[in-house]
């Protein structure tokens, strides 16, 4: 991390001279996070805690419209696109699945990830581990009080199906939705001219 750190600002610094330097914001962010066994050895992909999914996004830059703050809401990599045009000052509708970080994040709102079959929803209260496909996941199903207990260490799914079943439903959908999205953009991308 210190070694990626020193590298981002050697790049920075070297630019610091250049004419656009000041109308520049810079956005830094990862794919997946790091997990060293907390929920078992080698968990990557194998239940999408937070350990594998939780990266930093970070944006700096010299603009009003970025005040220094923290968002610890449920948030994806969808909300980068919405918020990096929010940044540019483009005001047009969001066609985004995501949300623009520059405004306060909904209570109420619902971020997914998907790992192969792997599927995890989560709100500011709870986190459900599922499968897309609705096959029976090595570790089974599990919904955890992720505002009571963020490293998902008790399971509350007993007497809470109705709620799991709801969070995953939404989530389901909508990973299956993007997956269409790719098939079919992959599909015409393969198509002959």
């Amino acid at each position: 991390m210190r070694y990626m750190d020193s590298c981002i600002g050697v790049f920075v610094r070297g630019l610091r001279n250049e004419p656009w330097f000041s109308k520049t914001t810079f956005v830094v962010t990862g794919d997946h996070g790091f997990p060293l066994g907390e929920h078992g050895p080698g968990n990557m992909g194998f239940g999408l805690f937070d350990e594998s999914t939780w990266v930093a996004l970070l944006a700096w830059g010299d603009t009003a419209r970025l005040a220094p703050g923290v968002e610890m809401g449920p948030t994806s990599h969808l909300d980068i696109a919405p918020t990096i045009l929010a940044l540019a000052g483009v005001r047009k509708p969001n066609h985004f699945a995501g949300h623009d970080l520059l405004h306060p994040v909904s209570p109420s709102r619902r971020t997914w990830a998907t790992h192969y079959d792997e599927l995890s929803v989560q709100t500011t209260t709870w986190r459900a581990h599922s499968t897309i496909s609705g096959q029976p996941r090595e570790h089974g199903s599990q919904l955890f009080r992720y505002d009571l207990d963020p490293r998902e260490l008790a399971d509350s799914l007993a007497g809470r199906q109705p709620l799991f079943d709801s969070l995953v439903k939404d989530a389901r959908a909508r990973a299956n939705l993007a997956v269409e999205a790719l098939r079919r953009d992959a599909l015409v991308g393969a198509t002959p001219p």
